[in-house]
């Protein structure tokens, strides 16, 4: 079968003819495909009459022609509902629906088993009116920027689900991610999150990457050390005032981004962790970094700067790998 894509774009009409394809675009639409006299007919007679028409218009017009589009974006319009058309798309593996007026999302959705990519971002969403069967071919769903104040239940029916953004809400657990066995990547940034030893206390395998950024945190449950996968942990703009010491358990990982917090120690534990290569403290209250900080062998950069340092410890020499290193605005009273 011929392929086609259909992209909502912000452009004037052109047309061009590039090897053995065509791309139209026109305030709105880009159609690519390999050339069909069919569609080309229907296309000049509907579309280049009227320049006013929009992507939703232009899909109740197509007939059904012999091409099979993969990737489909109906974004910044005022989409109330998902057109029905879209359920009609068995091929389809990419849909990006962000920043139209959506309220609801029908079952029907999660019967494209080809699916893959499903991007819901700036909606008008609720956790009650999110809608899915059972579904196995889903791997990234973005939820940011909408009006959820739970994580949906029914996102536990999308049993390949790899990364999840979630983003800007009002959701304060997120335990009900814990059912999703093969989750590697969870945003929920700038939401009022709450954490305690429950929250972390099973599931999360996989997880390898976990971004908390603005999420009113006061603290990092101990048991946070449980997440073994995990290579990259971000809670910058935090109200973080002490680490949990399990840290220094988490031995996959390599990134921690600490900026923007209350920190005023870093306990000497979090430094067993041999893993580390980017390691981002800017903007704490830290008066010393422990001697341990040496045995960060594989540490290729540090960012120190903004906090209250007035020395620095001799092992930072055995830190042969580091390639870039800030600690300006301290209280150091030598050259670095």
């Amino acid at each position: 079968m011929k392929k086609a894509l259909l992209l909502i774009t912000l452009t004037v009409f052109c047309c061009t003819a590039f090897a053995q394809k065509k791309t139209f675009i026109f305030k709105g639409d880009t159609i690519e495909y390999e050339s069909e006299k069919e569609l080309m007919a229907h296309f000049k007679k509907t579309a280049l009459k009227n320049d006013s028409l929009r992507g939703l218009e232009y899909m109740k017009s197509l007939p059904k022609v012999s091409f099979d589009i993969e990737k489909m974006v109906l974004a910044g319009g005022a989409l109330k509902q998902i057109p029905e058309k879209v359920f009609e798309l068995s091929k389809l593996e990419r849909l990006e629906l962000q920043g139209n007026q959506l309220s609801s999302i029908d079952k029907k959705l999660t019967k494209l088993r080809l699916l893959k990519y499903l991007d819901l971002s700036d909606n008008n969403l609720t956790s009650d009116k999110i809608k899915f069967k059972k579904n196995k071919s889903i791997e990234y769903l973005d939820l940011s920027g909408n009006s959820l104040v739970e994580i949906p239940k029914q996102v536990k029916k999308l049993k390949s689900l790899k990364k999840i953004k979630l983003n800007e809400n009002q959701i304060t657990d997120l335990r009900a991610l814990r059912k999703l066995k093969q989750l590697e990547d969870i945003n929920l940034s700038r939401n009022e999150l709450q954490l305690n030893e429950k929250t972390f206390k099973k599931g999360f395998g996989k997880l390898e990457f976990l971004t908390l950024q603005k999420c009113s945190l006061e603290s990092l449950p101990e048991n946070i050390g449980n997440l073994q996968s995990l290579k990259k942990l971000y809670v910058p703009e935090n109200n973080i005032s002490t680490l949990p010491k399990s840290i220094g358990k988490m031995d996959s990982l390599q990134s921690l981004m600490l900026y923007k917090n209350k920190i005023d120690e870093l306990p000497k534990e979090i430094f067993e962790t041999k893993n580390i290569v980017h390691l981002d403290f800017y903007y704490n209250n830290i008066k010393e970094i422990p001697a341990e900080i040496g045995n960060l062998k594989q540490l290729e950069s540090l960012y120190a700067s903004f906090n209250q340092l007035s020395e620095l410890p001799e092992t930072m020499g055995n830190l042969t790998k580091l390639e870039r290193i800030y600690f300006h605005d301290n209280n150091l009273t030598y050259p670095i």
